[in-house]
């Protein structure tokens, strides 16, 4: 990939791309089709994953699909490509937008009644609701680390430590996602680092959601903490959308 300028695999990582499936678009890009074991070589992508990156580009628009026996793939015209990816992304923000307001609107009508749903206020609040969640968590968790949360990290990872079911996290860069793989050496771990607030889910039905500030240089940090199976699949769905636009480079 040296022969790729760094920014371009940078842009390509911030649009949606992991690192392994930029290499394949550049190289298919580049060199026009090949099969996924020519592919593998030239971008140095494992046999193991190189069908699994192909099928992730076709599913995103990027590449055509294979053709031939043995099959071979080509790169979509970049203009193309992103046209197709960013109509993916417009529906699928849509329906999430619509899963959201149907969700919130059920919390919002049941927040005087339930005493198991509450709006926080303060990110130090903000960080012992989610500390509070992962250190009595006996379920697989799925937490989203947004930049606030990182000068907690130490406290925040040290409720995770030692934990039997499957943890995996966000982290809002390579420096925090190498710091989280040294303490929790058995987590799964990726970064993305635009994301929009943050949280954890414990389960099928705990949830923090860190929602962050509002308007205004005062406006307080806010944290939607309930025990709400709705609620938290909606979390889960959009932790896993976030999870496959997430890239996995730099963190070992």
């Amino acid at each position: 990939m040296s022969r790729f300028p760094e920014r371009l695999r940078e842009d390509l990582l911030r649009l949606g791309l992991s690192d392994y499936e930029a290499r394949a678009y550049l190289s298919l890009l580049t060199e026009g089709p090949l099969t996924a074991m020519e592919l593998s070589r030239r971008a140095e992508i494992p046999r193991s994953k190189v069908y699994e990156v192909l099928g992730r580009l076709e599913g995103k628009g990027w590449i055509n699909p294979g053709e031939g026996r043995p099959a071979k793939y080509s790169a979509r015209h970049p203009r193309e490509a992103l046209y197709i990816w960013r109509s993916i992304r417009d529906r699928e923000m849509r329906r999430y937008e619509e899963e959201a307001l149907d969700e919130l609107e059920n919390v919002s009508s049941a927040v005087q009644e339930k005493e198991d749903i509450l709006i926080i206020i303060g990110l130090e609040a903000a960080l012992s609701s989610v500390i509070g969640i992962l250190g009595r968590c006996d379920e697989d968790v799925f937490v989203a680390i947004p930049e606030e949360l990182t000068e907690g990290l130490d406290e925040l990872l040290g409720a995770l430590v030692g934990r039997r079911g499957r943890t995996s996290v966000l982290a809002p860069n390579a420096d925090v996602a190498r710091s989280i793989k040294r303490k929790l050496p058995g987590a799964l771990v990726r970064v993305k680092s635009d994301m929009f607030g943050g949280g954890a889910i414990c389960g099928a039905s705990e949830v923090a959601l860190l929602l962050g500030r509002g308007r205004g240089n005062s406006s307080q940090y806010l944290t939607i903490r309930a025990d709400h199976p709705g609620l938290a699949a909606l979390a889960r769905s959009y932790f896993e959308h976030l999870w496959s636009l997430a890239s996995d480079s730099g963190v070992e």
